[in-house]
């Protein structure tokens, strides 16, 4: 789960001697329901990381708020347990209270606060499947802060709008939203342009490394300046009782620094962090960590290191733990097993790995079917019936495809004889899961230039030669994760899982340059081949459209002069010059 959302209510006078804590463990000492009794909950309960706490002391204040009439401070504390159940990964409990005090946030006339409670509804709908209502809230809540804000509410709304926003992948946002809040934060007490600072280093790290996973090159140079210019910000942060802030910087570090091979320091940055949620008791951040320094340790080589982290958490894997954890024990598992020889145990890590994922798929779904059927309470029960029924065979038809999906694949039925590759129906299939959750993609299709020449100049056995070469091209310059097919004939499909247009290009453009400076001579001293690409953004609306829009790329770049790439736009317009 992301961490805090800001300095809440507090100003300067967080440091109020009624409003103390001592090294080992905070004790409030404002009387609940007083506005500094709201300061000591936020500084101490949320921002601090003492989560537990911070959620008793709230339903204290609420309590006491509820009984003295005083309704600014039961919205508060409404929206301050919704967002502490939150990150204890509480969603519906949470979305409640936030439901709750955005309710009397609009009564009090309060659209900041409004805003921070629609800004944590949109995590607990994300945490619950439901991205469609996660941005309805978080498009509500920035309409909310239209003008000009200048109380923490609206700086925590901002912080806590950024946080989701990353969640969705949408780091574009994730960052406007974290300047507003550092535009603010610029006139308040130093504490609040700390924590803007921290969550904007945090947010360009994590695109750093999104980037990364997409191109290696690329990647390596943002994660680079990002981190470079995170270190001052870590530095300050950890000046201050931001803890939560600080591990979550901490973690973004370590993260990004083991992928540009810098273990030594990653491993330190991680151990940081391992610290700092060990401290506070977040005992799902201290595992996560320990899973990263397993994986940091195995991509090292250092396999015993990496075991004992493994070890520390081994109860991960019986089933006691959120699912989500389980899933990246089982992943990293799987890893270290395969590095170190043991590929039974290896197998059956992955089967676990594979079987929890296809688990938590249906979670979501079955949660997202349960906030809707709550949305629906007031409706005609006809309707809602009718409702529940479209949602419960719809269900039933995902799980069916999934089930189908591992039949097939156990059955290699999703395979090229010749080149081993991904058919046409493993393409649809990919495509079909991808259309089922929010994540973009763009779709290139490679056609070999001249081929039927080099079947009529070379022979056909040649010919097929050169499809199986061009097919571990493909297969050796994508990531695991992108699927690859051959389409037809001397056709080939890749999918670029999370790439936009520019980095959809970048990649094509790297394969079309692979192909081309391949050694083929040493199939024919006279050989030579190329490709020709068309690449098109996926729609997850009509997924069909999306190869069409891609082969109408592909005309363009055989009409153009061949072995070139051209990129057809999302959006009305020619289609683009050759990217080389």
């Amino acid at each position: 789960m992301s961490g805090t959302a800001g300095l809440f209510w507090a100003d300067q006078e967080y440091g109020h001697p009624r409003c103390r804590r001592d090294d080992t463990h905070p004790t409030p000492r404002a009387d609940p329901g007083t506005r500094a009794g709201c300061r000591w909950l936020w500084h101490e309960g949320i921002v601090g990381g003492w989560i537990e706490k911070g959620l008793d002391q709230a339903r204290t204040h609420l309590a006491t708020a509820e009984r003295a009439g005083d309704s600014q401070t039961v919205a508060r504390s409404h929206a301050v347990m919704g967002l502490a159940l939150s990150l204890l990964q509480r969603p519906q409990e949470s979305l409640l209270c936030a439901h709750n005090s955005a309710h009397l946030f609009e009564q009090l006339g309060n659209p900041q606060g409004q805003a921070f409670s629609q800004s944590v509804a949109a995590s607990s709908y994300l945490e619950l499947g439901d991205t469609v209502e996660a941005k309805r809230e978080l498009a509500h809540a920035e309409q909310l802060l239209t003008g000009d804000h200048d109380e923490p509410e609206a700086f925590a709304a901002w912080i806590q709008a950024s946080r989701v926003y990353a969640r969705l992948s949408q780091y574009g946002h994730a960052l406007d939203a974290a300047a507003q809040a550092a535009a603010l934060g610029a006139d308040m007490p130093v504490r609040y342009q700390v924590e803007a600072a921290a969550q904007q280093a945090t947010l360009s790290i994590e695109r750093a490394v999104e980037c990364y996973h997409l191109d290696v090159t690329l990647g390596t140079a943002q994660l680079s300046e990002a981190i470079a210019a995170a270190a001052d910000v870590a530095a300050e942060i950890a000046k201050t009782d931001s803890h939560r802030c600080h591990y979550e910087l901490l973690l973004q570090q370590g993260t990004g620094l083991a992928l540009l091979g810098l273990h030594e320091p990653a491993q330190d940055a991680l151990r940081q962090s391992l610290e700092l949620a060990s401290t506070l008791g977040l005992a799902s951040e201290r595992d996560a960590v320990r899973l990263r320094l397993a994986a940091a340790a195995r991509l090292c080589g250092r396999y015993e290191e990496a075991k004992a982290h493994l070890d520390a958490v081994g109860r991960l894997g019986d089933g006691s733990a959120s699912m989500a954890l389980q899933i990246e024990y089982f992943q990293e598992y799987s890893g270290w097993c395969e590095a170190t020889g043991r590929h039974e145990q290896a197998l059956e890590a992955y089967k676990s790995f594979h079987e929890l994922s296809m688990a938590q798929l249906k979670a979501r779904a079955d949660a997202q079917n349960q906030v809707m059927s709550v949305r629906m309470g007031t409706n005609n029960a006809r309707l809602q019936n009718q409702f529940l029924k479209v949602r419960n065979r719809d269900l039933e038809r995902s799980v069916k495809t999934l089930t189908d999906q591992t039949e097939a694949l156990n059955e290699q039925a999703f395979r090229d004889p010749l080149t081993g590759l991904g058919n046409r129906r493993f393409y649809a299939d990919q495509i079909a899961l991808l259309t089922q959750g929010d994540t973009g993609y763009m779709v290139g299709i490679l056609d070999l230039d001249h081929f039927k020449a080099v079947n009529d100049t070379y022979g056909h056995a040649t010919g097929d030669a050169v499809l199986v070469q061009v097919a571990q091209i493909l297969g050796a310059s994508c990531r695991p994760g992108d699927p690859v097919c051959r389409y037809g004939g001397e056709e080939f499909v890749v999918v670029l899982v999370g790439a936009d247009e520019p980095i959809g290009a970048m990649v094509a453009e790297r394969l079309r340059r692979a192909v081309a400076g391949h050694d083929w001579q040493a199939l024919h001293p006279d050989l030579a081949v190329t490709v020709s690409i068309g690449l098109a953004a996926g729609d997850p609306a009509d997924p069909e459209a999306a190869i069409e829009r891609a082969d109408q790329a592909l005309y363009e770049a055989k009409r153009g002069g061949r072995n070139r790439v051209r990129v057809q736009h999302a959006h009305p317009g020619p289609v683009a010059a050759a990217v080389h």
